[in-house]
């Protein structure tokens, strides 16, 4: 977890965070879902830390994916991976899914239980790595 510091380490160049970023990419994953499903609210235990996840899955979404698109593709830093959001996010991307049928569910079980509904296939994959 020490080496996953450096990661996060402001003096580092972009270059060597996207480096470290791939090197640490499986451990990094269990931190982003850990983080996206566990992490709550200081003001209140039931919502989403994220602010954009709580939105999301306040809404009934699911977790769909997640992803960190230009550590994985060797995308340059682009307006839509801008610094704040590496700084907000290491430029982790998650993906919501609308299923009409698990909107009202979903937002229920979550508004009073804090539950989140995140997609199976998310699950194994970071199971599998």
């Amino acid at each position: 977890m020490e080496d996953l510091q450096l990661v996060l380490d402001d003096s580092l160049s972009f270059r060597r965070r996207k480096l470290l970023l791939k090197v640490f990419s499986k451990q990094l994953d269990c931190i982003v879902l850990h983080y996206l499903t566990e992490e709550k609210n200081v003001k209140n235990s039931l919502k989403c830390k994220d602010s954009v996840a709580n939105f999301h899955i306040g809404n009934g979404a699911t977790l769909h994916n997640f992803f960190c698109p230009f550590a994985r593709t060797g995308s340059k830093l682009t307006p839509a991976v801008t610094t704040r959001t590496w700084d907000n996010s290491l430029g982790f991307m998650a993906n919501y899914l609308y299923d009409l049928n698990k909107l009202p569910n979903n937002s229920e079980t979550y508004r009073t239980h804090g539950s989140i509904d995140v997609n199976l296939d998310l699950l194994d994959r970071i199971k599998l790595s």
